[in-house]
């Protein structure tokens, strides 16, 4: 047999052959979408048959967020003081649990735990257009802070004072209980306070989130070990968590879903499966 036709034979087995692996690697994985599509609408029906009503399009058809660990960044601090407060700017540290940089206009002082905090003499940060949120952006900007504005409240009287509160984002996904508030006196920008990410998230491989189903399952039992009752489920967020770090070690940023419902909102943390009410602000459970 010539050379050039036995090539064919050869060539047409391989071909045959991949396409049949192709083929299987296709009907494990249709299989596999299949069986994840029936055990989430058995666990919503579990839900449904424990007095817990829902619209079946708020659960999330997967896991998005996966953890991530966050690295102070001493660099990343220096230089939002130095754009914030422009000009040269003197340093102070307490070891290395806190670093405050100040000059003529005020300080910034940035904390290991994420902690930011800094004040301003009255005038050097004026507001050109008090009612705008430009100027709110612009802060944020400068401040390397990406978020959305969650509440506003303004006092009138001799001193006219305004505070905006902003909770912070990361890649579109919130960041619960990290908040910024501003402060404005007498139109001029005068306190920044809250929390933020202290350095550049990286995916933590060591540990995975649980399946849809698990967290449905873990939420109604979460609930009972509260002694709640809830009947409807109203939303679900999906987020981050960043706890308080232990030790001089990376901090961890936690996924975990807020949900809504109609007797108050959860924290479900998605790698553990534990439950804790929005409002109590501990966040200990994530260790």
């Amino acid at each position: 047999m010539e050379w050039p036709r036995i090539k064919t034979i050869i060539l047409t087995i391989l071909l045959v052959t991949n396409i049949g692996l192709l083929s299987f690697v296709l009907q494990r994985e249709y299989q596999g979408r299949q069986m994840q599509q029936e055990a989430r609408e058995n666990a919503i029906l579990f839900l449904q048959n424990s007095g817990i009503e829902m619209d079946p399009t708020v659960i999330p058809l997967q896991m998005r967020l996966l953890p991530q660990t966050v690295k102070r960044d001493r660099e990343q601090e220096a230089r939002i003081a130095t754009a914030f407060l422009g000009g040269a700017v003197q340093e102070l540290s307490w070891g290395a649990e806190a670093f405050r940089y100040y000059n003529e206009k005020g300080y910034l002082q940035f904390h290991r735990d994420g902690a930011l905090k800094g004040e301003f003499v009255e005038g050097e940060f004026p507001v050109q257009e008090p009612e705008s949120m430009d100027y709110v952006q612009q802060v944020l900007r400068l401040l390397e802070f990406k978020g959305d504005v969650v509440a506003s409240t303004g006092i009138s009287g001799e001193e006219s004072v305004t505070t905006v509160v902003v909770q912070q984002s990361w890649r579109g996904a919130p960041l619960f209980r990290q908040e910024l508030t501003l402060s404005y006196k007498n139109g001029c920008l005068v306190q920044v306070e809250g929390r933020r990410l202290n350095g550049e998230p990286e995916l933590d491989t060591s540990r995975e989130p649980i399946s849809i189903p698990t967290a449905l399952f873990q939420f109604y039992h979460g609930v009972t070990a509260l002694g709640d009752v809830c009947s409807r489920i109203d939303s679900i967020t999906e987020g981050y968590l960043n706890p308080l770090p232990n030790g001089a070690g990376p901090s961890a940023l936690v996924p975990v879903w807020s949900v809504s419902t109609d007797t108050g909102a959860y924290l479900l943390d998605t790698l553990t499966g534990e439950l804790s009410r929005a409002d109590t602000g501990d966040s200990s459970l994530l260790y």
